[in-house]
């Protein structure tokens, strides 16, 4: 479950997950959510292929990955951010790929930022898309931080509520942090859960579905994928 605190360059990429769909069909009769999950995983999968600058180590979606170990990705809800974009939910990026300084990265779609651990500050930061090179490399870009040196993106002191737990570069993202920085007192995690909390949700958009077979033929791609971007994370 789900726990609360407090009250672009474009270049052509491939992720496709076939072959993954093909295996799950199988699946459908007993089954029938797991389409939908793996759906909403194609879904932020496409969201990393776009805004990717050429010259970037783009991390790329495993096409292996079980339904089970989707649902089981982090999700992190940020909100009150003065860069209003930041207050959605970021889902956790699965397997080595997403791997940067140590630690897991999160993703929101579309995916123009990106979260990641700065090891040599020993602090959160989300930069933009076009920096991700330099993450890579070590560096920690970025225009908004967390504030408490060591905190874990789940610790209490980064939650929406505490008072002293982010900060925000001045500019926003065009500044990336080096036009001086300002506390934000309102900023903060209010939600820690998994994608698969989700799954609840994703059943009740094929709860229309007269019959569950017909999402059996190849059209099925684009029917599950409209249905799963209009989700709220």
């Amino acid at each position: 479950g789900s726990s609360h605190f407090g009250s672009s360059r474009q270049v052509a990429c491939s992720c496709n997950f076939d072959d993954v769909l093909r295996g799950l069909r199988s699946l459908m009769a007993l089954m029938p959510s797991v389409l939908l999950l793996v759906g909403f995983v194609r879904t932020v999968a496409a969201g990393s292929c776009s805004a990717m600058p050429g010259d970037s180590k783009v991390p790329m979606w495993p096409q292996d990955l079980s339904a089970e170990e989707a649902a089981s990705l982090r999700r992190i809800t940020l909100s009150g951010f003065k860069f209003f974009m930041l207050n959605r939910a970021f889902v956790e990026g699965p397997g080595p790929n997403f791997t940067i300084q140590g630690r897991q990265t999160f993703w929101p779609t579309p995916n123009s930022q990106f979260m990641f651990w700065c090891a040599s500050s020993q602090k959160w930061r989300i930069t933009t898309i076009e920096h991700l090179e330099k993450a890579q490399r070590g560096e920690c870009p970025g225009f908004v931080s967390s504030r408490k040196k060591g905190a874990n993106i789940t610790d209490p002191r980064l939650a929406v509520g505490s008072g002293k737990g982010w900060k925000e570069g001045k500019g926003g993202a065009l500044g990336n942090g080096e036009m001086g920085w300002f506390n934000n007192e309102y900023a903060g995690v209010s939600e820690i859960g998994s994608l698969g909390d989700k799954m609840p949700d994703m059943m009740s958009k094929a709860s229309g579905e007269e019959d569950m077979g017909g999402m059996m033929d190849e059209d099925v791609d684009v029917d599950v994928n409209k249905r799963v971007a209009s989700l709220e994370l």
